[in-house]
């Protein structure tokens, strides 16, 4: 208290009793006052005290919680702070959770700074346990995270020790600083500091609000508003042609770009500098104009208006594109504003990734900003700049480990030039809405003026694909810097995204794309990463069959390295790729172009925004060059082939179930497993290998980050390995983000899915999403986040159920606290949009779907490492059909034999030479599976062995069957005398996925869903609801209406609601829903507002059905999409006027709304016509009947 001085805090623990309260209160705080929680706990466990500067207003107060609003000097918000004195039972302890949620709750909507701070008696993760199995998900830590999760609270930035309990044998993490995103918003420079507990067992904390900050200097950046102004387009042209420069063509395109860079900015400056305000401002005007034509109508007041929206309009779209672009959300439904919900997802990035403070080597804090720039750049300097330890060996040695090289037509692909068209697509092929380089223009620049500069830049680039010389600007790079972690505090946890220039990812996407192609060819099996065809999820299903059993008692020695990789991408040694490249065969240009694009970088980094530093690189690639995953894999093979030597010399032993198919690693770029015998000579050179490797490549095993897991091993012979350096490990462990687990997964072990869809719900930016803006994000986001557990794992139905739980609350309600009831079931919101639905995949079936294409992948030719492993160990000498799943032995693979009943309809053979091709299992006839066709007994009835291939069947005479004895041989036989008989000199047996009678040489999971999804009729209706320019929010709500699930107060009324089931709108009828949007006096006055705007006579509709008919007829009055968008912009603004009337009571005139509904149609063909052909006539269609 003395050292930090601190005006208003919270007390727990206190064990005084309240007639004393107000005396020791005095005598440590005077005149301060205070509030303890004596209402609940005669020892007052919370106190809030406060200094006479201060004002508290106390909203709730309970035996473990009291929360309050804050007014502090300088700071203009109020805050809401809650102080925590959590019980130590863990039953007592679900009240807490359950008040802090109902606390959350409270102030939906409100945007309320909020922190939480205090003793929670409760861990969030096992690492904040001293001795706590890191496996171990109790139920008391569960319940934690769900109430964190649902609360969406981080905890705040802090420095300090990370435990904060002790007795001495224990520590814990029980006290933390919790903050939602609004207080990262409003309060970005706040930290936490945890003390030393002096005489208690733990640690103070305090809370610093630092409120001033320097203003920074930034880098240039192209924002793609400005494509969208009017006059932008000629400027540029007009700039571009201007500027004549002597050079080469990279040189002169850089010049170019340089200069333009002070006519964007003051063309910017002029146009759109302060954005926000000036969209405020045009509102206003256009609020004012409105005012003004009501009160005094003319043509020139009317005039006003018109050119005051128009302004409004290209301002509103600008900002709406400006933190788009720098929110950097791809996901986004295009057609709806996300204004809100971009500025709230930029706000929160921008504080979590804030850089605070960092702890040098010696643990000191470095709080001030420039000594945190210093430090960043000393720290990559040395990493990326510094001298490298490794030298690599020429590339005859090199080669002589590598036992494949590029084919011939590989060379000639790689040597081949590249044409103007390949640079052009290249570019336009960019994505957009990611970070640029040093020189500030994004793909969005190039694109959208590739008239402009487009051939510039195709001389460019052609100019150094040719000539191999590189612009040294063109290859300078930021380096921007992404906690690993929450509350990063050190360099090393930070991790470094290279952000290169649009024009050098040009080239170095055209060079990787040539790579790409040959690696299949070069790459041993074990390696998955970045390798067209090879599936990570293969490496993780492979680890767990090998891991299984390892805690089994009386299994063989066995021992599993899983190696961390010190700074692997950035200390790469440039010589050893380059001469890798050489040892495999790359043409010596293309080589050439490698070398410039990775020795001739230089790096500056950003810290909080800002750039410092400019030094040259060394060595290493960099995370964000398109090369850099493919050079890597190219380096690594090298260490698997140096692997694999001592494996097969005897130098290293085999892991159980892996000599035969030579199974020693297995490798996902810097992901690393290494499989042994168990031996400590095995290891011993193992370690030998990876040494004699990192002196060549410059890539180090960390052995504090490597783990050995065992299993048959005495105490003593675990015990000896570790004399090598090494931890043991306790499995399970998560390997690529995976649990490896053997078993049928459990909560504990999905629970990190689980806990990453609900942040995404959570997340302070998703409150302001509209129904379809949430849609999105669960179609988008969500489905892209378990889509690589659901290629793994067949997923538990608890999960999947948890999950679609998640899903559906947050569609409704907005979070995944409320259990409020959904309008629609979510069988059929997971229909496609024709059939009544939303689109979404039900899960247990895309699950399956996603399974399936594992089995498909045991029937592949060149299989992966996983099909082979499982051909050999799980089928052997049987056959994938006649399998007993119930002694499979691992639950995954049990879990995808249980899936063969669906697999069987799909996989079809066609017979070659039939050695591939199970004459009794396999479908390579018409008649379908023989096995069901014959039953147990055909094997004898035909005299042909169980698992005899289609080849044992025959012989250069024909084929050797039984004389048929039954119909269903007699027509086998009739369709076997009319095919080609099988023989050495065909070609192998090819497997096809069948899908709708169309034979695919490739597994597609896309057509495979839409053949075992769920189905219902196609809807007459969908066309009108769902079309490609509707705007999103409308176009959701017209599908709750054509399903009738509004909350109109009938409905409303039939729940039990003690309401009245009159209209809001009219108040002389039931509020039903044809009634409210189509039949009441409000509403009829506006569709004869709008009809005749369209040019129709009627003056409405009578019922929603042929309301719907007639939004599906084409007619010659008005274009039939100006009619649907019409149509969905009255039915949502006649929706919005009922609810203002209802909840805050405010009523609009039907020719304002009518107003509103123009307003918003000119608006969305104002942002739509320059770039869909069929709004090129609208606007002209709407203003006719104007």
């Amino acid at each position: 208290m003395r050292k930090n001085k601190p005006i208003f805090g919270g007390l727990v623990e206190t064990h005084v009793q309240f007639p004393k309260s107000a005396n020791i209160m005095n005598s440590i705080l005077p005149g301060w006052s205070f509030h303890g929680n004596y209402d609940h706990s005669v020892l007052g466990r919370i106190w809030v005290v406060w200094h006479p500067s201060v004002k508290v207003r106390i909203i709730s107060s309970s035996h473990q919680l009291t929360s309050c609003y804050v007014k502090l000097p300088h700071i203009n918000q109020e805050l809401l702070v809650s102080f925590v004195y959590g019980s130590n039972c863990r039953i007592e302890r679900r009240a807490l959770w359950s008040e802090l949620e109902a606390c959350y709750i409270s102030q939906q909507g409100v945007d309320t700074p909020w922190i939480i701070l205090g003793d929670f008696n409760e861990i969030m993760h096992p690492s904040e346990h001293s001795l706590a199995d890191q496996s171990s998900f109790p139920r008391g830590l569960r319940d934690f995270n769900d109430c964190i999760d649902s609360c969406a609270l981080f905890d705040l930035n802090y420095c300090g020790n990370s435990f904060t309990w002790s007795n001495g044998h224990v520590s814990k993490k029980l006290d933390r600083i919790m903050t939602n995103a609004a207080w990262l918003q409003q309060l970005p420079e706040s930290i936490g500091v945890f003390g030393v507990p002096g005489i208690s067992d733990h640690s103070p904390c305090c809370v610093f609000l630092d409120q001033f900050k320097p203003k920074q200097k930034r880098p240039f950046k192209f924002f793609a508003h400005l494509n969208q102004h009017e006059d932008f387009g000629e400027l540029l042209r007009n700039c571009w042609n201007s500027l004549d420069f002597h050079g080469t063509h990279q040189l002169r395109v850089s010049k170019k770009l340089k200069e333009l860079k002070g006519i964007i900015k003051t063309f910017s400056r002029e146009h759109f500098s302060h954005l926000e305000l000036r969209v405020e401002a045009a509102f206003s005007e256009l609020c004012s104009a409105q005012e003004n034509v009501l009160a005094n109508p003319s043509t020139s007041s009317s005039q006003a208006v018109t050119d005051a929206h128009h302004h409004w309009h290209v301002l509103a779209k600008a900002e709406d594109s400006f933190l788009k672009q720098r929110s950097r959300v791809q996901w986004s439904a295009y057609g709806d504003s996300n204004t809100a919900y971009y500025h709230r997802f930029i706000k929160t990035r921008q504080a979590q990734n804030q850089i605070i403070f960092l702890l040098d080597r010696n643990g000191a804090i470095i709080d001030q900003i420039e000594d945190i720039k210093k430090h960043a750049v000393d720290y990559y300097s040395s990493l990326l700049g510094g001298s490298s330890s490794s030298a690599a060996p020429p590339p005859s040695i090199i080669a002589s480990f590598l036992p494949l090289r590029c084919s011939a037509e590989a060379v000639s692909l790689l040597a081949a030039g590249f044409t103007d068209m390949d640079i052009q697509e290249t570019f336009l092929a960019l994505p957009m809405s990611k970070a640029p380089g040093p020189d500030g223009y994004p793909a969005e620049f190039f694109k959208a003026n590739w008239s402009v500069v487009g051939k510039d830049m195709i001389a460019a680039v052609k100019e150094f694909l040719s000539t191999g010389c590189l612009l040294q600007q063109w290859n300078s790079t930021i380096i921007s810097l992404i906690p690993k972690k929450a509350n990063a505090n050190q360099m090393s946890e930070f991790r470094p995204i290279s952000c290169c220039n649009t024009v050098y990812k040009v080239a170095s996407k055209l060079l990787a794309n040539r790579i790409k192609s040959a690696l299949p060819m070069l790459i041993s099996s074990a390696q998955s990463a970045f390798v067209p065809g090879r599936l990570l999820v293969e490496n993780v299903l492979l680890a767990t069959e090998l891991v299984a059993g390892y805690k089994w008692k009386d299994i063989s020695k066995r021992c599993m390295l899983k190696v961390d990789l010190q700074k692997a991408f950035d200390s790469v040694n440039w010589d050893f790729i380059l001469n890798t490249l050489e040892a495999l065969g790359f043409p010596s240009h293309f080589r050439k172009l490698i070398a410039q694009c990775i020795t001739t970088t230089r790096f500056s980094i950003s810290v909080n925004g800002e750039l410092c530093g400019y030094f040259k690189g060394s060595k290493g690639l960099r995370q964000g060059d398109p090369l850099s995953p493919y050079l890597f894999v190219i380096a690594l093979e090298v260490f698997s082939q140096m692997l694999n030597a001592k494996f097969r010399g005897g130098d290293i032993g085999y892991h159980p179930k892996t000599s035969a198919l030579e199974v020693t690693h297995l490798a996902f770029a810097d992901d690393l497993m290494i499989f042994f015998d168990g031996e400590k000579s095995s290891l011993a050179n193992i370690v030998d290998t990876m040494e004699l490797f990192a002196t060549w490549s410059g890539l180090r095993m960390n052995k504090d980050k490597t783990d050995l897991f065992v299993g048959g091993l005495n105490q003593h012979e675990a015990t000896d390995l570790t004399s090598l350096g090494f931890t043991l490990g306790s499995l399970p462990i998560r390997y690529l983000g995976l649990p490896l687990m053997h078993r049928k997964l459990r909560i504990a072990e999905y629970r990190p899915l689980l806990v990453k869809i609900s942040s995404h719900f959570t997340a302070w930016s998703s409150k302001k999403l509209s129904y379809a803006g949430r849609a999105q994000l669960i179609n988008s986001v969500i489905y892209g986040t378990i889509n690589f557990w659901t290629s793994a794992f067949v997923l538990p139905k608890g999960c999947l159920k948890q999950i679609q739980s998640l899903c559906s609350r947050f569609l409704w309600t907005g979070n995944v606290i409320d259990r409020g009831v959904a309008k629609i079931a979510w069988s059929t919101v997971c229909l496609p949009k024709r059939e009544g639905g939303l689109g979404f995949r039900n899960l247990e079936i895309w699950n399956k779907t996603l399974c399936l294409k594992l089995l498909w992948r045991l029937y592949i030719p060149n299989p992966s490492l996983w099909a082979s492993w499982i051909r050999k160990y799980k089928i052997g000498d049987e056959n994938l059909w006649s399998l007993d799943a119930e002694k499979a032995g691992s639950g995954t693979w049990r879990s995808l034999l249980n899936l063969r009943h669906l697999a069987t309809n799909f996989i079809r053979a066609e017979v070659g030479n039939g050695e591939h091709t199970s004459f009794w299992w396999d479908i390579w006839t018409p008649l379908g599976r023989l096995i069901d066709i014959f039953g147990d007994t055909g094997p004898r009835e035909l005299s042909i062995p169980l698992f005899a291939t289609v080849a044992d069947c025959c012989d250069g005479n024909g084929w050797r069957l039984r004389g048929a004895r039954s119909p269903a041989a007699e027509n086998l036989q009739i369709h076997l005398t009319s095919i080609q008989l099988p023989s050495t000199s065909r070609t192998d047996d090819v497997f096809y996925w069948l899908i709708d009678g169309e034979y695919l040489p490739t597994y597609s999971a896309s057509h495979t869903w839409e053949v075992i999804r769920n189905r219902a009729p196609s809807t007459t209706w969908a066309s009108s609801v769902w079309f490609k320019m509707a705007t999103p929010r409308h176009a959701f709500l017209m599908w709750i209406a054509q399903n009738d699930r509004m909350p109109t107060r009938v409905r409303l009324t039939s729940w039990g609601l003690g309401l009245s089931p009159n209209c809001c709108l009219c108040d002389s009828a039931p509020e039903t829903r044809d009634h409210l949007l189509l039949r009441c006096e409000v509403s009829e006055q506006v569709w004869v507002l709008v009809l005749r705007r369209l040019g129709y006579t009627h003056s409405g509709f009578i019922t929603w059905t042929s309301f719907i008919e007639w939004l599906s007829i084409k007619d010659s009055t008005a274009p039939l999409i100006l009619k649907r968008l019409v149509s969905h912009a009255t039915i949502y603004s006649i929706w919005a006027e009922r609810n203002k009337r209802l909840h805050d009571g405010i009523s609009t005139f039907p020719p304002t709304i009518y107003r509103l509904i123009d307003r918003h149609i000119r608006d969305t063909i104002l942002g739509k016509h320059n770039s869909k052909k069929s709004f090129k006539n609208l606007m002209l269609s709407w203003l006719r009947n104007d």
